[in-house]
């Protein structure tokens, strides 16, 4: 079964990391081929999960089984979703670590218009259940469109299923030759702004897609997924349905942002929209908030929706500073501490990431239709 974990600003680094590379490709922003393959292993390729550090002496090495991009081209919006597929590995204990399989997605409208899907109305969340205006789960029609049609819902869920089996097989021939069963696989879900609302509704299908390749050796795969700037997706009733397929969510909130602030919700209306899955606030000053109070996270609210928002707010560049001046306040960058080695790289690879992005928006080439602020 899927289980609720706490937050983890290494798990919210390397998604933010996969969030933005999502929103580059090669030709567009300046970028070649072997300049966006060098950020795809900076960023999106995670460090070993055990407290060991891989090396060639000491352990297998991660490889990267497949990399693929999938698009939803109809509408007003194209949607674009990253899918990479990690191999399990030996660690240095000689312990197998099963594999991963990392999802990204992102949203190409301008900031406006994110703001103005927030009055867009909600839809039956399929499968159609409970009775209408009265317990049925309903999510925003424009996000539910970006997710299943021109087939993306399923070339995502596809690719995931495939190599969810292929790594599950792994992880059960290593679980014969141990008498430790392994860790279960892990489907990492992220995306930003529209991107982050459209997983939400992925790592819904994927979860359920997912549930019964455990087996006797190993455990099902667990979903894992984090958002940024993501606005709200449903309805209370979604959300208790969302929370049970998917409680390891956290949303990851820029104090300032204003677009997790829409669609409004009004208190104790239950048909209203609400907030799936649990939240983090960041600040610039490096202050974080893990599960905000209702009134903290209401106040914070009326004062974005009352003296607006720029579109900085809600960057990823944005997020990447406050993170890391998290990073910073809680004492995670102290480079004489060898417990913190593995956060220290991770934001290494986000600061060279943040530097090549910046050299890349330089170029007067560079492509007009992504996300403005987005990177």
């Amino acid at each position: 079964d899927q289980e609720e974990r706490p937050f983890c600003l290494e798990s919210a680094a390397r998604a933010l990391g996969g969030s933005t590379i999502v929103y580059l490709q090669p030709g567009m922003r300046g970028l070649t081929e072997d300049r966006y393959h060098e950020l795809i292993s900076l960023s999106t390729i995670p460090l070993p999960e055990s407290a060991e550090e891989i090396t060639e002496s000491s352990a297998s090495r991660i490889e990267q089984l497949e990399l693929k991009e999938f698009y939803n081209r109809k509408g007003h919006q194209t949607v674009r979703c990253l899918c990479q597929s990690l191999s399990g590995r030996y660690d240095s204990d000689d312990k197998f670590v099963p594999g991963t399989i990392r999802v990204f997605f992102r949203g190409t409208d301008t900031f406006g218009n994110v703001l103005a899907d927030g009055k867009i109305v909600r839809v039956p969340h399929p499968p159609k259940r409970g009775t209408p205006l009265v317990d049925q789960p309903t999510v925003h029609r424009g996000f539910l469109k970006a997710w299943i049609e021109d087939e993306l819902k399923e070339q995502v869920v596809d690719f995931v299923f495939k190599h969810a089996e292929k790594l599950q097989s792994d992880a059960e021939q290593a679980a014969a030759d141990d008498t430790e069963n392994p860790e279960s696989i892990l489907v990492d879900i992220s995306g930003h702004s529209l991107g982050g609302a459209v997983s939400v509704l992925a790592a819904y299908d994927i979860a359920v897609a997912l549930k019964d390749i455990g087996t006797d050796l190993s455990e099902s795969p667990k979903i894992r997924l984090y958002t940024f700037g993501c606005p709200r997706v449903g309805n209370a009733f979604f959300v208790k349905d969302f929370n049970c397929v998917v409680p390891h969510c956290w949303n990851v909130i820029n104090s300032n942002d204003v677009v997790p602030a829409v669609p409004h919700a009004t208190p104790l209306i239950k048909k209203t929209w609400k907030r799936h899955g649990r939240s983090v606030i960041i600040e610039e000053d490096g202050t974080m908030t893990v599960d905000p109070s209702i009134e903290m996270k209401r106040a914070r609210e009326r004062r974005v929706l009352k003296l607006g928002s720029s579109a900085t707010s809600h960057e990823t560049g944005s997020y990447r500073k406050s993170l890391r001046a998290v990073l910073e306040k809680e004492g995670l960058l102290d480079p004489d501490d060898p417990a913190n080695a593995k956060i220290i790289e991770i934001d290494s690879r986000l600061e060279k990431l943040g530097s090549v992005i910046t050299e890349s928006r330089a170029d007067p080439s560079r492509s007009i239709h992504v996300l403005p602020g987005a990177t």
